[in-house]
């Protein structure tokens, strides 16, 4: 038994050239977006804040210091200390 071929397997000889899409025409309208004075302040005023608070130290030695010389003296830590101590930073945790 024996095939004979029926014809060319190779598609490249059946090619057929397509026609080009035209290029997209460019858009009249650009979009636009127009900023309020008032978010202009703002922007300015987060940009300052941002700058005092990278410039600031992140500790403030001179209240470390105060609190490092009450807590040695024995007649300042009391109840009352204690209880202003526990309820602003049971604030401070949100509680």
């Amino acid at each position: 038994m024996s095939i004979e071929s029926v014809g060319p397997a190779d598609p490249v000889l059946h090619h057929q050239p397509i026609d080009r899409a035209a290029p997209a025409a460019r858009a009249e309208h650009t979009d636009s977006v127009e900023i309020s004075t008032e978010a202009k302040a703002a922007g300015e005023a987060l940009r300052v804040a941002a700058e005092i608070a990278l410039s600031s130290p992140d500790v403030r030695t001179e209240l470390i210091a105060e609190a490092a010389r009450k807590l040695q003296d024995p007649s300042y830590v009391n109840s009352e200390v204690l209880d202003s101590l526990t309820d602003r930073l049971m604030e401070s945790f949100g509680v």
